[in-house]
């Protein structure tokens, strides 16, 4: 009873700590799926993409594979239990019907996706948006399972010691315990379920094989001793020999649900991405007339329109425009919008930050480059593997059960014990023998270090194979904007010609700045806007008669206007003012000198912005992306783990050298210049050579993320929501600074680590003692069954508690 009421209260607080987590990073719910479709199929072979349901656990993963790759004509099988999801390559030979068969015929449920056209969006989005509900399902049928078998063990266990307590047998309470003993057998009926099965189908024992049989031998031992006492005079079962069923029930049961709970939550990494395809698209026909159509309806040569604030659903050529800016953040990984004119390319996934455009749709659906970058996602999803645990615990359950039967045949042949002792002495080791601490090491490791990550500002959402992968990872690679850097610009530099090198002129520089600027959403002329009042002289009385008029912005450009300053007197000058970047200053014929710039800030150089007066140069400023205050130290921190430590951006090789620089990255150990495909062909060289963490902050991070052994993301101003699952760990807003964090996250990884090995050492120590007591060696008698279960209970008690270390001890 003790026990039992022990395992319900750590389930019931891991469940609380589990809905806590839920509470503050709630999920976020995705749209109804949308059908999908076989992708295009390869010359000689053809690939499909099955859905999947009954998948519960990683055995069920290996077992679908096993399945499908007996089929004769079969080259691939790849399934995945976050996505429920098949990916299937077979020769002509075999098709996707005698596939299907196959997996019905081995108990689960298989169904093809319907078919559309093979470059629609709908075959990319239904692979990466929420599985189906059949894995919510099952959590409610585990939950209520348990809360059967607890009840029911109360029930028993209440009845048992009130007669205990008057020492009588009362029928009516010997009733409720007989209830008791139906409603624990109940409540584990889809746990027997799944072992007849599996049993059934040929397929390889597992926990709940084991644990099947032991309620069923302890149910058969409380027959017999119920026929042998009815020879002798009695008319009832004896309770004491059915004591176990509830005990086991309830700590099965509950162990059960703990694991499903924990492993059923599974990451999407592509969410982010399919955030940035509208679901709608706005053409213009031959008319002229717009239309709003859904966006699998678009086709190349279609004439699209995007406004203000609205992704692209395309690849296409700008052919009219009224002025657009377009933040494509997903490919480059800035935060600057880029103007685009008429000619230009524009891509499926940019927003239009500022103005409208009409563009010729080139691509649509999986043939654009954002529909390559979600193919490529969903195959590295796919391609991620389950820990291979279960297959220990599969070996390890067949040679229990053969040991069992190898004591009942004994009892039965070569002693003269009555058939009640040998099921007794089989059922003691099926129910001391079960696996179940092995099974519950990882997934209370992996909340409880979820939990731990959460205090320091880390949002853990991964698999435990990931998190080893952590541990034993020798390389990071870092992205730069955003990252090693905080992603906004700053004015870190000006300089002034002689003729507006006094403070008064400067502040009419700086005034005439700030009023041309105020307003304008570019983040080069925010963040001039925003340097202007901190440059600005307080006591200068004739800056308030500082007029600027004739303001005219070209877009992506710069800006002109006139400058009129009124002196005392009604005296006024003005100037014809015009600031933009180095090109735009150049083409309104000024000459342009950058040597009073120190040569060591132009290496750095983000942006330069010219301002003229009267068509000679009056200033520079030179704005820059600031390195993060505690990068270096991170570095270093990282270093001393044995790391090595890499840079891959997307930005010119003079600012990635001198932040790698800056930050403590050797120089070999920086790539510069590459897209998203070539950062992750670039991690890929590295995984070659063993475990890899990538570490970025964009969507044009996702590709890495998803292919990197683990990935460790900085929210940053594009991506707000920390809801999206873009990584396995994600740095949330806290009042540490956020790279800080990173070897906190390392330290935990390999923290867990070391106490799961520790966990399955004690578990395989427990379950070779328990088959040597059951055995009777040592002069140890065998325990009976309640005894064995109760043993086994406290084995998973005591993995819990040492789990619980994950959540204590000194990360720094």
């Amino acid at each position: 009873m003790a026990c039992c009421a022990v395992g319900a209260y750590i389930v019931f607080r891991f469940l609380n700590i589990h809905e806590k987590l839920c509470t503050l990073y709630p999920r976020q719910d995705y749209a109804e799926r949308r059908p999908a479709q076989r992708p295009k199929a390869v010359k000689g072979t053809q690939v499909s993409i099955l859905s999947l349901d009954g998948l519960t656990c990683a055995s069920c993963v290996s077992d679908v594979e096993d399945i499908i790759g007996s089929i004769p004509g079969v080259l691939k099988a790849t399934v995945s239990l976050g996505l429920l999801r098949a990916q299937i390559e077979f020769d002509n030979d075999v098709t996707e019907e005698k596939i299907i068969e196959f997996i019905h015929s081995a108990g689960y449920e298989a169904h093809s996706l319907p078919s559309s056209d093979s470059q629609s969006w709908a075959s990319l989005l239904s692979m990466i948006e929420e599985p189906s509900n059949s894995q919510k399902n099952h959590i409610s049928s585990c939950q209520r399972d348990f809360l059967v078998a607890t009840m029911a063990s109360v029930l028993f266990f209440a009845s048992r010691s009130i007669n205990e307590l008057w020492k009588t047998e009362n029928n009516d309470i010997n009733l409720i315990a007989h209830v008791a003993i139906v409603m624990s057998l109940l409540s584990g009926s889809q746990l027997h379920f799944e072992a007849f099965r599996s049993a059934w189908h040929g397929r390889r024992p597992n926990m709940a094989t084991l644990a099947s049989l032991g309620i069923m031998l302890a149910l058969m031992q409380a027959a017999v001793d119920s026929l042998e006492t009815g020879i002798n005079g009695s008319h009832h079962m004896d309770l004491k020999s059915i004591e176990a069923i509830p005990i086991l029930s309830t700590s099965v049961l509950g162990g059960r649900l703990l694991k499903t709970i924990l492993s059923q939550r599974s990451r999407v990494f592509g969410s982010p991405l399919s955030s940035l395809v509208p679901a709608m698209a706005k053409v213009c026909n031959k008319t002229d007339q717009n239309a709003s159509i859904p966006i699998n309806m678009l086709s190349p040569g279609d004439s699209v329109i995007v406004n203000q604030g609205e992704h692209i659903p395309c690849d296409g050529v700008v052919q009219s425009i009224e002025s657009a800016l377009v933040t494509e953040t997903w490919i480059n990984g800035s935060l600057e919008p880029r103007v685009v004119d008429r000619g230009d390319a524009v891509y499926a996934g940019g927003q239009v930050q500022q103005g409208s455009l009409a563009c010729r749709a080139t691509a649509c659906g999986r043939s654009t480059r954002l529909g390559q970058l979600l193919a490529s996602v969903v195959t590295a999803e796919l391609a991620n593997s389950e820990p291979q645990l279960h297959c220990a615990i599969s070996w390890f359950s067949s040679a229990v059960i053969l040991l069992a039967t190898s004591i009942l045949i004994s009892y039965l042949v070569l002693t003269k014990s009555s058939w009640a002792d040998g099921l007794g002495r089989a059922s003691a080791l099926l129910l001391a023998a079960c696996p179940c601490s092995l099974s519950l090491s990882v997934p209370t490791c992996k909340l409880l270090a979820t939990v731990r990550s959460s205090k320091f500002g880390v949002r853990l959402v991964t698999t435990y194979a990931r998190l080893r992968s952590a541990a034993a990872a020798q390389t990071i690679l870092f992205d730069k904007t955003g990252t090693l850097t905080h992603g906004d610009l700053k004015v870190t530099h000006a300089s002034f010609s002689e003729e507006w090198g006094s403070s008064q002129t400067q502040d009419i520089l700086w005034r005439a700045v700030q009023e041309i600027e105020a307003g304008n959403t570019h983040p080069v002329a925010r963040a001039l806007f925003q340097k202007s009042p901190s440059k600005l002289e307080e006591k200068v009385e004739w800056l308030t008669t500082l007029m600027v008029s004739e303001i005219k912005h070209e877009l992506g450009r710069g800006a002109q206007a006139v400058v009129t300053a009124i002196q005392s007197g009604s005296s006024s000058t003005s100037w014809k003012l015009a600031i933009g970047s180095r090109a735009y200053i150049e083409s309104l014929g000024v000459s342009v000198d950058l040597s009073q710039t120190p040569v060591k800030i132009r290496t750095g150089i983000t942006t330069t912005v010219v301002l003229a007066m009267d068509d000679k140069q009056a200033a520079v400023f030179v704005l820059e992306d600031k390195v993060r205050s505690d990068a270096h130290q991170v570095i270093r921190q990282l270093k001393d783990l044995g790391l090595t430590i890499g840079m891959i951006t997307g930005d010119n090789a003079a600012s990635a050298t001198s932040v790698a620089r800056e930050v403590g990255i050797d120089s070999d150990m920086v790539f510069a210049n590459a897209l998203p495909e070539e950062k992750c062909r670039t991690l890929a060289r590295f995984l070659q050579r063993g475990p890899a963490i990538y570490v970025g902050d964009n969507y044009n991070d996702i590709l890495c993320f998803a292919s990197a052994s683990f990935s460790i993301c900085v929210a940053g101003s594009d991506m707000k929501s920390v809801d999206d699952d873009c990584a396995d760990a994600t740095l949330i807003s806290s009042e540490t600074p956020p790279l800080s964090r990173i070897p906190l996250m390392i330290r935990l990884a390999r923290h867990m680590s070391g106490i799961v090995t520790q966990n399955h050492c004690w578990a395989v120590v427990y379950n070779i003692l328990s088959v040597v007591s059951v055995l009777g060696m040592g002069g140890i008698g065998p325990p009976s069954p309640v005894w064995s279960s109760i043993g086994m209970g406290l084995s998973s008690v005591v993995v819990l508690w040492n789990s619980s270390r994950v959540n204590d001890g000194q990360l720094s």
